[in-house]
């Protein structure tokens, strides 16, 4: 079956791929045989247990998750070696381990990104004929269109089978902003994106048989094949994004759009010129490419790997930095920077002043945001709609939706501190969040505030969310000493999680030192929350009376008596 150019769905973030090579680190050297591909999936089962994150419906059996982990993204970004089972040693790469063992991984993950290519002596299945460096040739399409939408990445990018027709897919993506801009309407618009789509993959799949493999086989009509194809499509984009975006190079503006960064636009530039289009010939075995090519370092050479290029972009970041009124005292930093002899502790105080530029243009992102103008107001409430809208585009939507809680508390003001567990990009755009944090901590005055939200429902909600969200609250109350309250926040809530989150307030824990007290509400209710805030121009203090009023002793005694129903109706009435 032919398939387009893509990159593994599977974990589908590569933060996930990186935190899963730690576990299996250990297991470099060992002989690769079907007792190794058991404990390699033992532990990530393991892993996603702990978590809470779901595996494949097929992880039926623990070799199967070993093996279905290590021959997707570790083996196709070059930091595994894996040979057949019991012809060799499961070995992780010099680039693997660097990918551990790094400060930034977003260097690491350039030079693995920019060696993919088609044809590759790691054979990709119905890929045979693509002749393609997927990196080049997508910053060489953003030269030209600026951005581009998920749609337009899976109909008119991973569809390019060779690198000379480039230029064509420029074309295409142009003419079809035409048309779209054309129609009005969200439905007709989006009725327009899936005809395109159905043409333009019914021209790439035109000499297949038209089989679907979750029909086992059998016999479809054409229709059918290509509405399936459409759907991989659009999950194959998803994947690109968030492998594009771990290189740094690239980001999603406002629009939920991929771009180049301003940052590290050189960097871009770089690759482009010196890589190219066209891809490399080998005629070594998989071994050798993997081992010599892939898995080594210096196998191509970035922009930040020449020190005239690394002294360009310290100035860059300090002048952006002075530009934006960011007060960076640059001073420390600057002697460090030019006493250092060693290229890779450079780039390391490169990353260390990018940090802090990114740090303190957030510092000024919730300033503005408490500013509460209405604008503001409307694009929060207007991109909750967006992410609960299923046909919408945005990417990542659970990602997406701690973000606009993270911009909702901003909004609210009056906060001494707020502490997201979202890392950004230069535009205070959401880039992935970090593991086993809160989602947001949230100090004010006279209270502390952790909020916790989920786009996951019905039983897997209260089984995923009801201990992490219990821990991190009590986590938070042992390292404080003013009053902590937790808030959940879901899109539908399941029946059970304010009887959960009530039945655990009544008790008074020693190891989180007193009681655990979480609201669970929905979202739809978080929205009337935030519109009366605004209208009536209230402050924490109001908050904090809300919590007491729902969550002090003297409450927590009547709602035990009266039921978690009570609880919930006594706090929708707030609202009114």
């Amino acid at each position: 079956m032919k398939s387009p150019w893509s990159f593994p769905t599977s974990p589908r973030s590569p933060y996930k791929v990186i935190e899963r090579l730690k576990l299996i680190s250990s297991l470099d050297g060992k002989e690769y045989d079907t007792n190794l591909q058991i404990e390699i999936g033992k532990r990530i089962r393991e892993e996603s247990e702990n978590l809470k994150v779901g595996l494949s419906s097929n992880s039926s059996t623990l070799d199967f998750v070993g093996r279905d982990y290590i021959t997707r993204a570790p083996k196709k970004l070059g930091i595994v070696y894996v040979p057949g089972v019991g012809k060799g040693k499961f070995e992780l790469t010099e680039q693997g381990r660097n990918l551990i063992n790094s400060k930034n991984m977003e260097f690491v993950m350039q030079r693995q990104i920019a060696k993919i290519q088609y044809p590759s002596p790691i054979k990709v299945r119905g890929t045979e004929k693509i002749k393609l460096i997927p990196l080049t040739a997508t910053i060489k399409i953003l030269k030209s269109v600026k951005d581009l939408s998920r749609s337009e990445v899976m109909m008119f990018v991973i569809t390019i089978e060779n690198f000379s027709k480039i230029d064509q897919s420029i074309s295409e993506i142009l003419k079809f902003r035409e048309n779209l801009k054309k129609i009005k309407g969200n439905l007709k618009r989006r009725k327009f994106r899936d005809e395109v789509g159905i043409k333009k993959l019914n021209l790439f799949y035109k000499n297949e048989d038209f089989s679907i493999r979750e029909k086992k086989g059998k016999k479809v009509d054409k229709s059918e094949f290509l509405r399936t194809k459409l759907r991989n499509h659009k999950d194959y984009a998803d994947s690109i994004f968030r492998y594009f975006i771990s290189t740094g190079l690239f980001k999603l503006n406002k629009k939920s759009r991929l771009e180049i960064s301003k940052i590290n636009e050189k960097d871009a530039d770089y690759l482009l010129e010196t890589i190219g289009l066209e891809p490399k010939k080998f005629d070594n075995d998989e071994k050798t490419f993997v081992k010599d090519y892939m898995g080594k370092e210096n196998s191509i050479s970035l922009y930040t790997d020449k020190l005239d290029n690394l002294l360009n972009k310290f100035d860059y970041l300090k002048k952006l930095s002075s530009t934006l009124d960011l007060k960076i005292n640059t001073t420390e930093i600057d002697k460090r920077f030019k006493n250092e002899k060693s290229l890779d502790i450079k780039k390391d105080i490169i990353v260390e002043l990018q940090k802090k530029f990114i740090y303190l243009k957030m510092e000024k992102f919730i300033k503005k945001l408490s500013e509460r103008k209405k604008n503001d107001f409307d694009e929060i409430v207007g991109h909750f709609e967006e992410i609960s809208d299923r046909n919408s585009e945005i990417l990542d939507k659970p990602l997406q939706y701690e973000y606009n809680f993270f911009r909702a508390f901003s909004f609210i003001g009056d906060a001494e501190k707020i502490i997201p567990s979202l890392n950004f990009d230069e535009d205070i755009n959401p880039l992935n969040t970090t593991s086993n944090k809160p989602d947001l901590i949230i100090e004010y005055k006279d209270f502390i505030l952790v909020v916790e939200v989920t786009l996951s429902a019905g039983q897997r909600q209260y089984e995923s969310e009801g201990a992490p969200v219990f821990r991190h609250v009590g986590k938070c109350q042992n390292e404080n000493n003013k009053p902590v309250f937790g808030l959940f926040i879901c899109e539908k809530m399941d029946v059970n999680m304010p009887i959960e989150f009530l039945s655990r307030a009544m008790v008074k824990t020693k190891i989180y030192n007193g009681r655990v007290r979480i609201l669970p509400i929905e979202r739809s209710d978080f929205n009337l929350l935030f519109e009366k805030i605004y209208n009536e121009e209230l402050k924490s203090d109001y908050l904090f009376g809300m919590f007491n009023s729902l969550l002090d002793d003297n409450a927590l005694n009547k709602y035990q008596e009266q039921g978690e129903e009570d609880w919930i109706n006594d706090f929708k009435a707030n609202l009114s």
